[in-house]
């Protein structure tokens, strides 16, 4: 993962550099560090594009799973309950 930071530092737009955002942040998820892995997906929500590697719902859920690892329970309600891709997600009885 050293040499894709390394590129998009040199010269990567805001695609490039959110795109690598969701490769890292689901990188870290699968060695279990959670609080790297949750800010890196939860800024990368917003203008999430890297639909070749995971669809936009299950990406919604892992960061809202990560964010109950790593987050206190404040900074969970302020950083992925106010985000506008939790409220789009469909609900089986109406509640989230």
């Amino acid at each position: 993962m050293l040499v894709p930071n390394r590129l998009v530092d040199e010269g990567g737009d805001w695609d490039r550099r959110n795109r690598l955002k969701v490769y890292t942040g689901l990188q870290l998820l699968s060695i279990r560090s959670f609080k790297k892995a949750s800010e890196l997906l939860l800024d990368a929500m917003p203008t999430f594009t890297a639909t070749e590697l995971i669809e936009y719902d299950a990406f919604v859920t892992l960061c809202v799973l990560a964010g109950v690892f790593a987050l206190e329970r404040k900074d969970l309600k302020s950083k992925v309950r106010t985000l506008s891709a939790y409220s789009s997600l469909p609900s089986e009885n109406g509640r989230y």
